[in-house]
């Protein structure tokens, strides 16, 4: 499952469904895009909370035979050194839509 110690279960059980449709909607654009263009998908870069997720980027990297990567939309963004690295690795995730709307100016 996603979720792997035993006080998470319960989680794991109720999230996992909804990370199957995930994958099965991965996989339909994949299917999608390699009958358009003949190409295949070799990455998945995830974002968002979910991201945040115990064990969610080998669950999902099992079951698509694809890497599964964690995006870092502040990779390319100055900020103060003194917010905490383990702050920034767990929110940077979920700030990706609004990184991307302020780096276009919206």
């Amino acid at each position: 499952g996603v979720v792997q110690t035993s006080t998470e279960k319960g989680l794991a059980q109720v999230i996992t469904p909804f990370i199957d449709k995930l994958i099965g909607e991965i996989e339909r654009m994949d299917s999608l895009l390699s009958k358009k263009i003949s190409h295949k998908v070799e990455k998945v870069i995830l974002t968002g909370g979910t991201a945040n997720l115990p064990g969610i980027t080998e669950y999902l990297s099992r079951r698509l035979g694809v890497e599964v990567i964690i995006g870092n939309p502040l990779s390319q963004i100055k900020f103060n050194t003194e917010l905490e690295p383990v702050f920034r690795r767990e929110l940077s995730p979920t700030l990706a839509v609004a990184v991307g709307l302020a780096m276009r100016e919206l």
